[in-house]
């Protein structure tokens, strides 16, 4: 019985698939006769028509959103008409191509999604990867910090602790905190303070997403004594299944107030566990 890599199940080889339905049907691209259209530029041949696979798959594995887009309808209407080009190949490597499609498509219902945790202090349960904090001097392990106003229970923190940092108007460096992950959502846990005595807690964030500005997320203290935990600053549920890198900073303006945050937790939800977790195939 075969193992086959889970984490791998979103990203398999497309030649791999094509080889292994070839395999099963015993067909070869070159005993088949294809017909005269151009593929990618050029006149077909066996070739030509194996790289038109490879395309049809792709096209598949990339968007998977309609049956039409994943047998290739042309766009060179004036060529083609409405004719599927899928309709053009021989019956053999038609029923090739639609057992690789259905092949990957249960590769991929096999990966199952589950949610993994990046702590504050413990990092990654997955992977062992750290949250990094800048600048190193800028931020304090919460629930040690002697010189920190904020004292949230650490009872109600996610593993007793969170990370305190306060961004002044007059800092010349950002406080941020920077995370990296695969999957295909992200969600960002604060502590939020409101009335503490002798300290500014207006928390102000600002996230970017692979280099990009995504959300803004601020909190005016109230004059309740009591601290929020568990709550979502940021949430985005339509990842692509790749790597990302989160950044989040803690923001005020050149005449504002100076922005607490209490830094907790970060979920994310991936496809892909670690390399021990196998299933057979």
């Amino acid at each position: 019985m075969a193992q086959f890599p889970l984490e791998r199940a979103r990203h398999v080889s497309r030649d791999a698939v094509i080889s292994c339905c070839l395999h099963l049907s015993s067909i070869h691209w070159s005993d088949a006769t294809y017909p005269s259209i151009d593929v990618d530029g050029k006149p077909s041949s066996s070739t030509g028509a194996h790289r038109w696979a490879m395309t049809t798959i792709a096209s598949y594995t990339r968007s998977r959103s309609s049956i039409i887009k994943m047998v290739g309808f042309s766009s060179r209407s004036s060529e083609l008409g409405s004719r599927s080009v899928l309709a053009m190949v021989p019956f053999k490597l038609r029923l090739t191509i639609l057992n690789a499609l259905a092949l990957y498509s249960v590769i991929c219902v096999c990966a199952p999604s589950f949610n993994v945790t990046i702590d504050d202090r413990d990092g990654d349960s997955r992977t062992g990867q750290y949250p990094e904090y800048d600048p190193p001097g800028g931020w304090a392990q919460g629930a040690n910090c002697g010189g920190c106003q904020a004292r949230p229970d650490p009872s109600k923190a996610l593993h007793g602790t969170w990370h305190d940092t306060t961004q002044h108007p007059q800092d010349p460096t950002p406080r941020t905190i920077t995370i990296s992950f695969s999957g295909t959502a992200v969600y960002v846990y604060n502590i939020i303070a409101n009335h503490v005595p002798a300290t500014d807690t207006l928390t102000s964030l600002s996230f970017m997403l692979d280099g990009e500005h995504v959300a803004t997320y601020e909190h005016p203290p109230t004059q309740s004594s009591q601290y929020m935990y568990d709550v979502l600053v940021y949430s985005n549920g339509s990842l692509e299944d790749m790597k990302h890198t989160l950044k989040i900073q803690d923001m005020t303006s050149p005449t504002g107030p100076p922005s607490l945050v209490l830094f907790d937790y970060v979920v994310y939800t991936t496809h892909q566990p670690d390399s021990s977790s196998l299933v057979s195939i």
